[in-house]
């Protein structure tokens, strides 16, 4: 379906107030449809809440990799990792990806940003790299990692 219909429908359903279901494979559009999800796997109901539930259950948020000056480095990582709880509660390594550190969508990403620009000579980085995760991670994690779930 074309991007422009399909933003077009997706007024059309939100703007009623009513109840809808919606089955797709885009979280993200789903998220921008409900007011509450469903995620099924192999027939089975793996969640039930709100897109905010979600991305707080499954940590989607913020993904900070850290590039460190060499390899013997990255021992600073823990300690980064614990400067981070500090700042942000909720602060992980990534399950997926052991050198990136995620953490939660919160007030405080402006100033931690900051912060952590003046020191990240203090943890041995050269530079960081931070990115916005989409829902499609949050759907990648529930799917390959069955702990969380």
């Amino acid at each position: 379906m074309d991007a422009s219909i399909r933003q077009e429908i997706w007024k059309a359903i939100s703007g009623y107030n009513i109840t809808s279901i919606v089955s797709t494979h885009s979280i993200e559009e789903a998220g921008i449809l409900s007011s509450r999800m469903l995620v099924m796997r192999s027939g089975e109901l793996i969640f039930e809440g709100t897109p905010n539930e979600l991305r707080s259950k499954f940590h989607c948020g913020y993904r900070l990799t850290p590039m460190f000056n060499n390899e013997e480095d990255k021992k600073y990582k823990n300690e980064l990792l614990d400067w981070m709880k500090s700042k942000i509660q909720g602060a992980i390594i990534s399950p997926i990806h052991e050198d990136d550190i995620l953490f939660p969508v919160c007030d405080e990403v402006t100033k931690l940003l900051i912060d952590l620009r003046q020191n990240q000579d203090n943890f041995h980085m050269r530079s960081f790299n931070i990115i916005v995760e989409q829902l499609e991670n949050v759907l990648y994690r529930m799917y390959v990692d069955d702990e969380n779930v």
